[in-house]
């Protein structure tokens, strides 16, 4: 993914002078190479005698390491709690003002602003102005303070998420089968990002956005890792219904547009228990090119636009009359607004506002049919309500 800025230690080196220049001083030359683009968390152990407040300030820096298990923060804990620890939940990020403050009953409580959480599938969820504030309890042990009670999952202080987590976009298809969707994911940087990703798609869509997409994915799984070579991902993948060309269709498709955002992948071959897929039009490699009507940017067709005319509703292709009563001028409509719904791709709900004998009506109805005259009367033309803008693509509830 995208480089993100990270401190390192930066060597300055001295280049030498071959012949100085008489006619004016010595310049120095200082060179400074530019710093690699990924750097981890280097986690340091404690030391020997710790205090309480620095143990767990140690065991909050060191969840940081991007090290599979997190061998160096399992230093901090007794040793029951290294072995029952899990570090593969989910992940509270603070702010990096926060203060452990050392109790009189031999803990420790960390406060901090919530900036927010990841849930164990990378979904983020913000934390609206909440504090976060835990205590741990400390025991010594061999001498040394360590924490009995750590709670499962990861505490990232923000600066150290920024750094080492990416937001991508695990692509769900929408209700027709037409379009991918996006579901934001936080995932940490490197390698192992790709099978990362692939991973979250056979595990299906976030809860927010599970009722409005489909996933032709459900049931199958990677019979190995994602390999990259000279850019294009290799996906193997088993479990899959047989026989059934629409399925393998789409799930390329939200394959190819899922893994696109990486940027060490420019095209994706996808296996079933092994062998290449048969997907007519398409070829072994394929990219988001093979792909274009899935594009998530892309307006639906029926997402037109629609302006008022002496009274009625008409479209902005070739100024064609919209559909039902609206479009012939019975309304005597001065303002309108369409909806189109995101998960449909179907144009849905009309609000019009209509203007007799001084008085201004508010109608609402479904799209091409009649509208029920229920609304109440509103206030004279001269100060009316202004209606709803008219909306020329999906409506705001779409998922992007």
């Amino acid at each position: 993914m995208r480089a993100r800025p990270a401190f390192v230690a930066l060597a300055v080196v001295l280049a030498g002078c071959g012949t100085v220049p008489t006619s004016s001083s010595p310049v120095e030359i200082t060179q400074v190479a530019d710093p690699p683009e990924d750097v981890g968390i280097e986690a340091l152990p404690p030391v020997p005698g710790a205090s309480r407040e620095e143990i767990v300030r140690g065991f909050v820096d060191a969840m940081a390491s991007t090290t599979r298990n997190h061998p160096v923060a399992r230093q901090y804990l007794t040793g029951e709690a290294a072995d029952s620890w899990s570090d593969t939940g989910a992940i509270t990020v603070i702010s990096s003002d926060y203060a452990p403050v050392a109790g009189d009953d031999d803990t420790v409580a960390v406060t901090a602003g919530l900036v927010g959480g990841v849930d164990a599938q990378g979904a983020f969820t913000t934390g609206s102005g909440q504090t976060y504030d835990q205590g741990f309890t400390l025991v010594q042990e061999d001498g040394e303070w360590r924490i009995a009670d750590p709670r499962d999952g990861l505490v990232l202080l923000e600066p150290d998420f920024a750094r080492t987590y990416d937001e991508v976009n695990a692509y769900f298809l929408d209700p027709t089968g037409t379009r991918v969707v996006p579901d934001p994911r936080f995932l940490v940087s490197g390698e192992s990002q790709a099978t990362a990703l692939v991973d979250r798609l056979l595990t299906g869509p976030s809860a927010v956005l599970s009722a409005g997409v489909a996933n032709p994915l459900t049931g199958a799984e990677l019979r190995s890792n994602v390999r990259i070579a000279q850019q294009v991902a290799t996906v193997d993948l088993t479990g899959l219904p047989a026989d059934n060309a629409d399925a393998l269709n789409v799930l390329c498709a939200q394959l190819v547009w899922s893994l696109d955002q990486l940027d060490d992948v420019r095209a994706v071959r996808v296996r079933v228990d092994g062998a290449p897929v048969d997907v007519t039009g398409v070829p072994d490699v394929q990219t988001v090119d093979d792909w274009a009507s899935f594009d998530p940017d892309a307006v639906p067709a029926v997402s037109v636009g629609h302006y008022v005319a002496d009274g009625a509703l008409r479209t902005v292709t070739a100024g064609e009359a919209a559909p039902g009563p609206a479009g012939t001028g019975q309304y005597a409509l001065s303002a309108a607004a369409v909806t189109a719904d995101a998960r449909t791709n179907a144009l849905g709900t009309t609000v019009g506002v209509s203007v007799a004998g001084g008085t201004a009506t508010l109608l609402v109805g479904p799209y091409g049919v009649r509208w029920p005259r229920s609304s109440r009367p509103g206030p004279s033309p001269t100060r009316r309500p202004r209606p709803p803008a008219p909306r020329c693509g999906p409506s705001a509830t779409a998922a992007r």
